[in-house]
C-alpha cells in the first residue's frame, strides 16, 4: 500500500515527536504528520539514523489488503487494540497513533514497529511555542504608505495627509504544519508610527484615511525635501486549519515603509490681469 511505501523526505525539528516518551539520545527527530509518512531521526554529525517514527492511520486497517504484510498486520493489531478514538473539540485535531522502529546502525535491519503513543487530540495550547516561532519567521510585507498630495510635493504650513490600508485589508495569512498539524498563521497591523522626517513623529492605532475623510496630517514649516517613514507593528494569531477560533501569539513584529522624497514648496500670491476673462 502506498501509505506504507512512502518513505519520504526527511524533515527535522529541534523538538522530539509529540506524545512520544523515551530518550532520543540527543537526536533531532523528524515530525511531519501525514497519513503514510515515515519519519526518521536525523543523525547527529556523522552518526547513523537509528530511530524512525510512523503515524499510522487507523482507518487503513479496515482495508483487507493491509493484512498481506506481516509488518502491517502487527501495526494494525496494535492500532486496533487501542479501542475507540478520542473525541476532539472543534478547535482540536486528531493525531494518528505514533509508532517507533529502531536499529543499531545504518546497515542493520529495522525493528518491528511498536506503539509509542495512541491517538490523541492536539489543540492550540499544544502548538503555542511552535506557532510563536512560525509567526516571528513569517515574511510580512510592509504596509503601503500613501501620501497626499501624491505627486512628490506638498505646501508649507498646509496639511500633508498620510494613510495606509485598514487592518482587515492589510492582514496577511500563511499556512504551515506545526508538529504535524496543519495551521494558519495570521499577522494583523495594530499600531502605526509615522515619522515625517523633520523630527516629528506620531504613533496611532488609526491607519488614517484619504482626503476628504483624512484623520492623520502634518504641517511642514521649512522649505526642504523630506522622506516619510511608516513603522507598522503587527500582532500574530494562529488556528488549526478548519477551526473557527484564532489564538493570539505572544510578541509582535515590525515592518518599515518609506515614501519617495517629498518637496515642501511655498505658494506665492501674484496680482495678474484676469486671465479667465478670455474664456
Amino acid at each position: 500500500m502506498t501509505w506504507l511505501l512512502a518513505l519520504s523526505v526527511l524533515f527535522t525539528t529541534p523538538e522530539p515527536p509529540p506524545l512520544l516518551n523515551g530518550d532520543t539520545q540527543a537526536q533531532q527527530v523528524a515530525i511531519y504528520a501525514e497519513d503514510s509518512t515515515i519519519y526518521s531521526a536525523a543523525p547527529v554529525s556523522s552518526s547513523p539514523t537509528t530511530v524512525r517514527y510512523h503515524r499510522f492511520p487507523v482507518f487503513a486497517c479496515i482495508n483487507p489488503e493491509a493484512q498481506r504484510s506481516p509488518e502491517i498486520a502487527a501495526t494494525c493489531a496494535a492500532a486496533l487494540a487501542l479501542g475507540e478514538l478520542p473525541e476532539c473539540t472543534d478547535d482540536e485535531i486528531l493525531l494518528d497513533p505514533l509508532f517507533v522502529s529502531t536499529r543499531d546502525n545504518d546497515t542493520a535491519p529495522w525493528s518491528t514497529w511498536t506503539l509509542a503513543s495512541g491517538p490523541e487530540c492536539i489543540g492550540p495550547a499544544d502548538l503555542a511555542d511552535e506557532a510563536a516561532r512560525a509567526f516571528h519567521e513569517m515574511q510580512i510585507q510592509p504596509a503601503t504608505l500613501n501620501v497626499q498630495p501624491p505627486n512628490g510635493w506638498t505646501i508649507v504650513h498646509f496639511d500633508t495627509i498620510v494613510h495606509t490600508q485598514n487592518p482587515d485589508e492589510a492582514a496577511q495569512e500563511t499556512t504551515t504544519e506545526l508538529l504535524g498539524t496543519p495551521v494558519q498563521i495570521r499577522a494583523q497591523p495594530t499600531e502605526y508610527t509615522w515619522d515625517f522626517g523633520d523630527g516629528t513623529t506620531q504613533t496611532t492605532n488609526d491607519p488614517g484615511k484619504p482626503y476628504p475623510d483624512h484623520t492623520i496630517t502634518h504641517q511642514y514649516t521649512d522649505l526642504q525635501t523630506y522622506t516619510i517613514t511608516l513603522t507598522t507593528q503587527w500582532t500574530g494569531q494562529y488556528r488549526i486549519t478548519g477551526a473557527t477560533t484564532w489564538t493570539d501569539v505572544p510578541g509582535t513584529a515590525t515592518t518599515t515603509s518609506t515614501s519617495n522624497p517629498l518637496d515642501v514648496l511655498e505658494l506665492t500670491p501674484r496680482l495678474v490681469t484676469d486671465p479667465l476673462a478670455q474664456y
